[in-house]
Order: structure tokens, then C-alpha cells, then sequence
């Protein structure tokens, strides 16, 4: 699998970067990063990300458009799994504009995708309807379906965040069929998600469970880290709407683990629902309970929390 070679060949990235950035060569650090953002971002490696990219972009104040197009989306996509969804909004932006210069229509189209999602979550005063009708146009215009797929993905997030679920749900399933028929998984997993928030939103908890199921089922064909924490945090709000709080405690106390240890935080990188989904599974049980069993989980892996969610699920089947 891929993420699994590019975790063996970590060092030599490492070295690789280190190398480039003592020679002065900004410029291929720049490539680089553009090339392992996906690694980065998917690993969880987000720290490590950023400061390279930071280092990278110091290096090559000149470089290209194209170039650095390409690195503004590592920047702002590490950035908003870093909880910092302003300098993601930023970044993006600057994105847009270099591809447009560098007549990169695919890059302008994800710049464009994204800052939808960003601005938002940054409580920024961008017209978000209109930039996802946008966002979803250019990306049909740039010709790639994965692309589609993760435009309507953000289109059918926003829909939920206004308020208009039965549209969300709508969009949402759009966008898993058009990540599906080209193989998209992750786009498919992540619509999927907001839909398991949109049936939490009607207070239908099983109905977020039975989604959660088939992410899990994709996301077993890969290593994915951050994908996997944001699930099973969700899925432990769902499990508290459907009268399964000590469960949903034990998994929120592992996703907070294994999340500091990988330096990530659904609810720093999901400032609208993830304070909400915590305080829903903390305000379930008292005190004391909450704790024993938040305590519980911190003493399992990723690995184990995923088996133990799996369990749950298949015990409601």
C-alpha cells in the first residue's frame, strides 16, 4: 500500500529535504512538500508538514507559480488540521491566485473547493453558497471527477451548517457516488462522514452507525490516521444518541490519546462539532463515570479503538 511505503521511506524524505534546504534549492523542498502533502495529511504528520513547508517557502522566495500553487495547498490543508483554520483560508486563497497565473486549472479548482469549508470554519464573511456553486463549476471545468466529488462534498457540508438537511443529505450521497465510480475513497469517506453528522443532526444515532460501518470498510485498504480519529469521534456521539454513553466515553478517551501523540485533534480541527460532539458524550455520564471510562481508553491504540467501534457496530447487526 502506498502510505505504508512512504512511511518506510520517511528518512529518506527527511534527508532529502535537509539536503535541498542547505544547498539553497527552496525550490525542489517546495515540490516536494506538494508532493508528500497527501502523505503528510493523511499520516498525520502535520507538525512535521508545516515547519518543512515553512522552511521550504523561506528558501524560494522566487519561485514559480506553479510551484507554489502546489505548496499553498500542503500549507492550508496542514493548517486546518492544525486547528487553524484562518491561515488554511489564507493560504488557499493565495493558492487560487498563483494557479490562475500559472494557468493550472486543476489547482485553481481545489483552491477554489476548499475555501468554501475554510472561511467558514474561520467565521470569515465570504458568500459561501456562491463560492460552492463556483467551486463545484470550476471543478467540472477542470475535467477531473475526484475533484467533483470533493466539491460536492463541500457543497453538501455547507448545506448542513445552514440548516438544510434534507439537502445536505441529498449532496452528501452525490458526492459518495461520484467519488465512488472513480475510486476516490478518502472523498467518499468524507462525505460519508458529514452525512453520519447530518443523521446526529436528526438525533438519528443508528442511522450515523450504519454509516460509520462503510467508511470503516474502506478505510481498512488503507493506514489512514486522521480519517480513522475523526470517525470514531463522531461515531461516539452518535453512540450516545442511541443509549451507549460508557462506549462512547471509552472511545472519545482513546481518540484524545492517540490524537496528542500524533499531534491532532478532531476538535481543534473541527471547531463546530467537535467541541459539541465531546460535550455531548462528557455530559451523558457523571463525573466520575466520564473520567473511569475516558481513562479506560486512553490506554488503547488506534488499532484497538477501531476494533472495539467495529464491535459495536456489529452488535447492533
Amino acid at each position: 500500500m502506498l502510505l505504508d511505503r512512504l512511511t518506510r521511506e520517511q528518512p529518506e524524505f527527511r534527508a532529502a529535504f535537509a539536503s535541498a534546504l542547505a544547498a539553497g534549492d527552496g525550490d525542489y523542498a517546495l515540490r516536494l512538500g506538494g508532493a508528500l502533502y497527501w502523505f503528510w495529511y493523511r499520516m498525520g504528520h502535520i507538525a512535521e508538514g508545516l515547519s518543512w513547508m515553512s522552511k521550504a517557502f523561506a528558501a524560494a522566495p522566487h519561485a514559480e507559480p506553479a510551484v507554489r500553487g502546489r505548496a499553498r495547498l500542503a500549507v492550508s490543508g496542514l493548517s486546518y488540521l492544525a486547528g487553524n483554520p484562518a491561515r488554511a483560508y489564507e493560504s488557499v486563497v493565495l493558492a487560487e491566485q498563483e494557479a490562475r497565473e500559472a494557468g493550472d486549472l486543476v489547482v485553481e479548482a481545489s483552491a477554489r473547493v476548499y475555501q468554501t469549508h475554510f472561511g467558514v470554519l474561520a467565521g470569515l464573511p465570504v458568500d459561501a453558497p456562491a463560492l460552492a456553486r463556483s467551486a463545484v463549476e470550476l471543478a467540472r471545468r477542470a475535467g477531473e471527477d475526484w475533484l467533483v466529488a470533493e466539491a460536492l462534498m463541500v457543497q453538501g457540508t455547507l448545506a448542513r451548517v445552514l440548516g438544510d438537511l434534507p439537502t445536505a443529505a441529498a449532496v452528501l450521497a452525490e458526492a459518495v457516488a461520484a467519488a465512488d465510480s472513480c475510486g476516490h475513497d478518502w472523498a467518499a469517506g468524507s462525505a460519508a462522514w458529514a452525512a453520519m453528522k447530518t443523521a446526529c443532526d436528526r438525533g438519528d444515532g443508528g442511522g450515523a452507525l450504519e454509516i460509520a460501518a462503510g467508511i470503516l470498510t474502506a478505510l481498512d485498504r488503507h493506514q489512514d490516521v486522521t480519517s480513522r480519529l475523526v470517525l470514531i469521534h463522531t461515531a461516539a456521539h452518535a453512540l450516545v444518541l442511541t443509549g451507549q454513553a460508557e462506549q462512547a466515553a471509552v472511545l472519545m478517551g482513546g481518540v484524545e490519546a492517540v490524537g496528542h501523540r500524533v499531534g491532532f485533534s478532531p476538535e481543534l480541527m473541527d471547531p463546530r462539532d467537535g467541541p459539541r460532539e465531546a460535550a455531548a458524550v462528557r455530559e451523558a455520564l457523571p463525573q466520575d463515570a466520564y473520567e473511569r471510562l475516558t481513562a479506560r481508553g486512553r490506554e488503547l491504540s488506534l488499532a484497538e479503538l477501531t476494533t472495539l467501534l467495529v464491535s459495536l457496530l456489529t452488535s447492533r447487526s
